[in-house]
């Protein structure tokens, strides 16, 4: 049995770990932005699904199992000045 590590392997391992850390905290950052907003109980629960799959996505690549195809299409609906432009932007921050 060998064992290989090398100092390299171990800053590449800090520097993944430090940004997976920073993009989380800003998943939570955007998810709390998210709450504060009035209503829109079915897009919360919506962009907290796709937040989820997409997390269950880069976890898959991480590990190097098999992917899935996704597509992050989205259509917003609705009468005006009900927050669709707020809304589609706010869901693009989180991709």
């Amino acid at each position: 049995f060998f064992f290989s590590f090398s100092l390299a392997d171990a800053a590449q391992d800090a520097v993944t770990s430090m940004q997976e850390k920073k993009a989380e905290e800003e998943i939570d950052r955007l998810t709390a932005e998210l709450d504060r907003m009035v209503g829109l109980h079915e897009v919360k629960e919506e962009i907290r699904s796709l937040v989820n799959l997409i997390k269950v996505k880069r976890l898959r690549e991480k590990y190097k199992l098999p992917q899935m195809n996704m597509s992050y299409h989205m259509v917003f609906t609705g009468s005006p000045k009900k927050g669709k432009t707020t809304v589609a932007s706010f869901s693009f921050s989180y991709l």
